[in-house]
């Protein structure tokens, strides 16, 4: 999939992953039954297809055929070339599908994006091919999760606007003295139920004259069973010790 999107970028293609996986996955399941190696997709010979302005598979059709005729006529000659001008090749190849304001202007956007783009290439080095992916994917995720589990929660208040039903943090208008207004964007999961109960208690150590708050959730795309258990905890314990409620909108 890696050597797919990449040549897919430079051509302007759309890739179908389940329609790949699908693919090789049978050619594979048909190949254990007549003891064919496990077959992959190849960085070299699609760069080079590419490069030779490949359009349709029939290009890996010719191809073998090519190589077959090769093996034949030529091996013997090709024998007494140094690996190094075989690598060099290769090397040619790949270095044509680097896309260097690509990368430059990944580094120049986002520091996160350039830690992960680091982390793959140095992985790529220094280990195999599946390792760099494992890593550029795991350390993505993980820098995700960091993102999320910290939604940005902003005062608001009603838009003064005429025939407007909005909230804006933008309005100029005072805090209410009995009601707190907040806006949460984002989700509210069980890795930001922590996030936003600390944001809560805050408002409460704050302002304790405030005994209401209300959350704009109109931004919170959902909520699992974990930040449920949390609002309800909060909204009951609110309750309880008749220090306010917590409502959702």
């Amino acid at each position: 999939m890696s050597i797919a999107r990449a040549i897919a970028v430079r051509s302007g293609q759309r890739i179908d992953g389940n329609q790949e996986f699908i693919g090789q996955g049978l050619s594979n399941v048909a190949g254990a039954f007549f003891s064919c190696y496990a077959s992959s997709g190849s960085f070299n010979r699609s760069g080079l297809n590419y490069e030779a302005g490949a359009r349709t598979p029939l290009a890996a059709v010719f191809a073998a055929g090519l190589l077959a005729v090769i093996l034949v006529l030529v091996a013997p000659l090709a024998a007494h070339l140094p690996l190094a001008v075989m690598a060099a090749i290769l090397f040619v190849v790949a270095w044509g599908l680097i896309d260097f304001p690509a990368l430059r202007h990944i580094v120049h956007t986002s520091r996160q994006e350039t830690g992960v783009m680091l982390v793959t290439f140095l992985a790529a080095l220094l280990a195999d091919l599946e390792s760099a992916i494992y890593a550029g994917v795991l350390l993505s995720l993980v820098l995700y999760i960091n993102r999320t589990s910290r939604p940005l929660i902003t005062d608001v208040k009603p838009d003064p606007a005429p025939n407007s039903y909005h909230y804006t943090s933008e309005s100029g208008l005072p805090d209410c003295p009995q009601l707190k207004m907040i806006r949460v964007n984002g989700s509210i999961f069980f890795g930001a139920v922590d996030h936003v109960q600390a944001a809560l208690q805050t408002i409460d150590e704050q302002n304790p004259q405030q005994k209401h708050v209300l959350i704009v959730a109109s931004s919170v795309n959902f909520i699992d069973l974990a930040g449920a258990e949390m609002l309800a905890q909060e909204q009951s314990g609110a309750v309880k010790s008749a220090a306010g409620c917590i409502s959702t909108a």
